[in-house]
């Protein structure tokens, strides 16, 4: 049994973001969106998408309109 090994993954919580796929959109304002999305849980996230799974807010006068699975994911799991 001294050579067995066994690997565990720990991984954060939290939603996982498509970078370029933001800085290309939104330019500046993708680091506001990252934080904004942080502040929630992914079961308060996943709440957040409409039936179109988009998710639409305002950052700095600016709609930012965002699509779960494109811009962001509420978890790993997702």
């Amino acid at each position: 049994m001294e050579d067995e090994r066994v690997k565990l993954y720990i991984y954060l919580s939290g939603p996982k973001y498509n970078d370029d796929k933001l800085q290309a959109e939104f330019g500046e304002t993708a680091n506001d969106i990252k934080l904004y999305l942080s502040m929630f849980d992914s079961e308060t996230l996943a709440q957040q998408v409409d039936k179109k799974g988009q998710m639409t807010f305002e950052i700095n006068e600016k709609k930012i309109v965002l699509k779960r699975g494109e811009h962001f994911w509420t978890d790993l799991a997702d």
